[in-house]
């Protein structure tokens, strides 16, 4: 019976933090308000409010957010630019 718990514990231990971990619990409530910076492409908005950095898609009309789930860090951000030449 003590290996069978130890057994179930062991699973326990081992299957929930990954469960946890796939299916997207945390989410990142940016600020939109508060407009710092704003760049344009032919198809793309770059906007920086309050710290936070998002991009307006003009063709589909979707929002992404850019934190430190998904390519940024804890640095501030203090000037966009956007390259016409590529």
């Amino acid at each position: 019976m003590k290996r069978i718990s130890l057994f179930v514990l062991l699973l326990v231990f081992t299957f929930i933090p990954t469960f946890f971990a796939n299916n997207n619990l945390w989410k990142v409530y940016l600020s939109y308000y508060t407009t710092q910076l704003v760049e344009e492409s032919s198809t793309q908005v770059y906007v920086v409010a309050t710290g936070s950095l998002f991009s307006y898609n003009k063709e589909d009309q979707s929002i992404r957010q850019y934190d430190k789930s998904n390519y940024l860090n804890d640095t501030e951000i203090i000037s966009i630019r956007y390259n016409t030449h590529t």
